[in-house]
């Protein structure tokens, strides 16, 4: 592309006029297909680049190209920005676009409006908009009619229900759709089909949905839309089959969605087809398959620097890992998936708040250099007048005495900063030993009660949200997680994928008690059950889940030199986990010991399960807890 713009400085004659206009509709046209893949970013600065170029012609067509050319630019800029998450980028663009546009109606302009608020929704969507992103599909689906662009108009309708909101402007939709099935041309009717079928599915409607998602086909495939319409139609029959129990259907919808996405460069549909292959496979008991799948998609998108798909593996390989048992691939999946969580929470908001710090930081650094260079200066004064001696020593010391208060006030801060840090991983008792002597013993610790919670179905609801989604939720049950067990005095331990494990009892007398723990318990599976009831309304998925508790011995003490961790170990872990793993949905399961511990407790009704076989265990004691009053104790 540099050999192709290195001339577009020179003004040109007339006679390259028309092919220097449809070099720039070749990259308009090129970088539409292409979107979502990874040459689009390489198109897009080469429409940038030659549009510029061109805007100084003395030409006229050519002016009004590159203006066009200009315009489309930053729309898609725009977009390639959402696709990175960098939301805030995106915005300016649209507003750019909208600048360059501004009171414009013509045919060029009013198709740049449509991918500029198309835009702008899929920001509002992503940021969980739901006012403004409806607002704007209203604009959208008006600026369309009034373009009078039949196809601009189904894409704006195929949208009605992308964010899960039923409304009128949906049910126009589906009728102008079917108004183009019935009365359109060949192309028109294909298209249409694709856009019905797509409110369809998104309205739940599989059965309905399946038949104009495979009528579809030849406007799907051709890729005039954008370069994820291929796996983006094969994951859409997969998606159906899924819900009506097609499996192997699914399957192979999901193979061929891989295919074509390797063939397009579409890393995140890749990872995305992968994970619902694999799910499929989990749920049929072909284990190593899935796990294969789920393998292949992380890979994948830690070579390609895809956050938010290595986000989502790391998480369903680690609680599949630790399913087998396999904890020490499951906790590095967990290191994995943490590392990936924390590049996600540095988003907008998250690059605002380290720029404010970063600048707070830097002023605190130039105060620092300001005092040395007012030393410096003080002293060569003092050389230069050694009659003002005195005076010059008293004001050495004085701008000194600043800056070793400055020092000491920074050392402080810092020294405030990593206290803080050390005791968000570790024990009160533990940070201050580790503190003092560079190290902390193990110790065995006779009665901890530990409790374990999964999430029922985890796999299968990943698929239904997209990683931020998927993120986001574990994270709001898990921050109320932390503020439930904070607030009993119990020590979180860690998080493995979906799963969550916490004890009580660890600084000995002064710990929480096993009835503490019961208590944390019961109060996280009522705010896991308000949750889900929430969600629901909204038409969103929400978790269900386990929840297992024992009391025993263990071994407590910190693993590693480098990111170290606090741990427990014993058979009192494994007992726990089978707890977890024993119970049902929304159930708080108790071991033999626990119960014993806590069985004289008022306001709790203990329910006997008799002898529950658990893995590697047999048969042992269990008993469901609740409470009797909706009293919190």
């Amino acid at each position: 592309m540099a050999s192709q713009v290195a001339g577009y400085g020179q003004p040109r004659g007339t006679a390259n006029a028309e092919a220097d206009t449809l070099e720039l509709h070749r990259l308009l046209k090129e970088a539409r297909g292409s979107m979502g893949s990874e040459r689009y970013y390489l198109l897009v600065d080469s429409l940038g680049i030659v549009s510029r170029a061109l805007a100084t012609s003395p030409d006229p067509r050519i002016r009004q190209a590159a203006e066009h050319g200009l315009i489309m630019y930053q729309v898609r800029a725009g977009w390639g920005a959402t696709f990175k998450n960098r939301l805030a980028d995106a915005i300016q663009h649209a507003d750019a676009a909208d600048e360059m546009l501004g009171n414009r109606m013509d045919s060029l302009a009013l198709a740049a409006r449509i991918s500029n608020v198309s835009l702008r929704k899929s920001v509002r969507s992503t940021l969980g908009d739901t006012a403004e992103w409806l607002a704007l599909h209203a604009e959208l689906v008006r600026i369309c009619l009034t373009a009078r662009d039949t196809a601009a108009t189904l894409n704006a309708y195929g949208t009605s229900n992308y964010s899960g909101f039923n409304s009128p402007i949906e049910k126009a939709g589906k009728d102008f759709a079917r108004q183009c099935i019935a009365h359109g041309s060949d192309t028109i009717a294909t298209s249409a089909h694709w856009y019905l079928g797509r409110m369809l599915w998104e309205s739940g409607l599989f059965a309905e949905a399946l038949p104009h998602v495979l009528a579809s086909r030849d406007f799907a495939l051709n890729g005039a839309q954008n370069a994820w319409m291929p796996p983006y139609y094969f994951q859409s029959v997969a998606y159906c089959h899924q819900q009506l129990g097609n499996v192997q259907e699914a399957i192979l919808a999901y193979d061929s969605c891989m295919h074509v996405a390797t063939l397009g460069g579409l890393p995140e549909w890749y990872c995305g087809c992968a994970m619902g292959a694999g799910g499929l496979h989990y749920a049929a008991g072909r284990t190593s398959e899935a796990e294969r799948l789920f393998e292949a998609s992380l890979d994948t998108a830690r070579a390609r620097g895809a956050i938010l798909q290595t986000a989502r593996s790391a998480a369903v390989l680690s609680s599949l890992y630790r399913e087998e048992q396999d904890w020490e691939a499951a906790l590095l999946m967990n290191d994995i998936y943490h590392s990936a969580q924390d590049s996600l929470n540095n988003t907008d908001e998250g690059r605002q708040l380290a720029v404010a710090l970063l600048q707070g930081e830097l002023r605190a650094d130039s105060l620092a250099h300001v005092a040395e260079l007012v030393v410096q200066g003080e002293e060569v004064k003092r050389q230069r007048s050694l009659r003002n001696s005195a005076l010059g020593g008293s004001a050495l010391l004085g701008i000194c005495a600043v800056v070793f208060l400055f020092q000491r006030v920074r050392i402080t801060r810092e020294k405030r900063r990593s206290d803080e840090l050390l005791l968000n991983i570790l024990p009160e008792e533990i940070a201050e030993e580790l503190k003092a002597k560079g190290e902390a013993d193990a110790r065995l610790i006779d009665e901890v009660t530990i409790l374990f919670t999964d999430f029922k179905g985890f796999t299968a609801i990943s698929e239904q949200l997209t990683a931020r989604e998927l993120v986001d939720e574990l994270n709001e049950c898990f921050k109320a997680f932390d503020h439930i067990i904070t607030a009993r005095g119990i020590e979180k331990i860690k998080t493995i994928g979906d799963a969550y494990m916490c004890a009580g009892g660890l600084a000995g007398t002064k710990g929480s008690s096993p009835l503490q723990v019961v208590q944390a318990a019961l109060e996280m599976q009522e705010f896991m059950m308000k949750r889900k009831a929430e969600r629901a309304v909204h038409g969103l998925p929400g978790f269900e889940m386990r929840l297992g508790i024992h009391t025993g011995p263990v071994v407590a003490g910190i693993v590693g030199v480098k990111k170290f961790q606090y741990d427990i170990w014993g058979d009192t872990v494994n007992i726990a986990s089978r707890m977890e793993s024993s119970g049902e949905i929304g159930q708080v399961n108790i071991s033999e010991a626990t119960y014993a511990l806590v069985k004289a407790t008022l306001g709790l009704r203990f329910t006997p399960r008799g002898k529950v076989q658990a893995k590697g265990k047999g048969g042992m004691e269990m008993y469901f807890v609740e409470r009797t009053s909706n009293e919190h104790a």
